[in-house]
C-alpha cells in the first residue's frame, strides 16, 4: 500500500481512472442522494485532493481522460455525457452537457488521436431505462473539435450567434468570435 487510503467519499466507488501521464487519479462515487454523488480528482504523487469534490453529479460510474490529460468525461445517468476541464487541474464543467441517448449513458472514451469521444447508452440492470424507456444500446461519437462546433453552429443558424445568449449556451467559455465568415 502506499500511503493512507484516500476517504473523500461520501458513498461508494463506482469507478476509478488515471490520466495517461499518470499524474492525475480521479474517481466517482454513486449514492442515494444527489449529494452522495460525486468526483474527486487528486495528484496522483503527493495523494493530495485537487479542489473540492464536485458533488451533486448524475453519473452512471464510467469516467476517461482524455489522452492530453486535459479534459475528463463523466457518462450520466440521464443520458448525457458531462466534460470537465482538468487544465487548471480543478474540475470546472463545459456546457452544455452532451446528449444524444434516449437512456443512461454507462461508458465513455476519448480517441487518442483526435477530439473525439464516444458514448454508450443503455440501462444494464433492468433493461429498461428510467421512465419505462427501452434501453438504447447505442454508441454516439462526438467531435469535440470546438471549431467544428462553430462551422455547425453557423450552418444551423444561417447567420452569426449572439455573443451573450447563443454563444454561450453553445459553445461555453470560448472567448466570443463571429461564427460565419462573410
Amino acid at each position: 500500500m502506499l500511503g493512507e487510503p484516500l476517504t473523500e467519499f461520501p458513498a461508494r466507488i463506482a469507478h476509478i481512472v488515471y490520466s495517461a501521464d499518470g499524474q492525475l487519479l480521479a474517481a466517482i462515487s454513486i449514492g442515494k442522494t444527489s449529494s452522495e454523488n460525486a468526483i474527486v480528482l487528486w495528484d496522483a504523487n503527493t495523494h493530495k485532493m485537487l479542489g473540492a469534490p464536485l458533488t451533486g453529479q448524475i453519473g452512471s460510474g464510467a469516467l476517461t481522460f482524455s489522452a492530453d490529460g486535459t479534459m475528463l468525461a463523466s457518462a450520466n445517468i440521464d443520458g448525457t455525457v458531462t466534460l470537465f476541464d482538468v487544465h487548471s487541474r480543478l474540475l470546472q464543467p463545459f456546457s452544455p452537457y452532451l446528449s444524444g441517448h434516449t437512456s443512461s449513458t454507462n461508458a465513455v472514451a476519448f480517441s487518442p488521436s483526435s477530439p473525439r469521444l464516444a458514448s454508450g447508452g443503455g440501462n444494464i440492470s433492468s433493461g429498461m431505462a428510467s421512465g419505462g424507456m427501452p434501453h438504447d444500446g447505442s454508441i454516439v461519437l462526438w467531435d469535440l473539435n470546438i471549431e467544428s462546433w462553430i462551422n455547425r453552429a453557423c450552418r444551423r443558424a444561417n447567420r452569426n450567434l449572439s455573443s451573450q445568449g447563443e454563444w454561450k449556451q453553445l459553445i461555453g467559455d470560448e472567448p466570443y468570435r463571429r461564427t460565419c465568415s462573410d
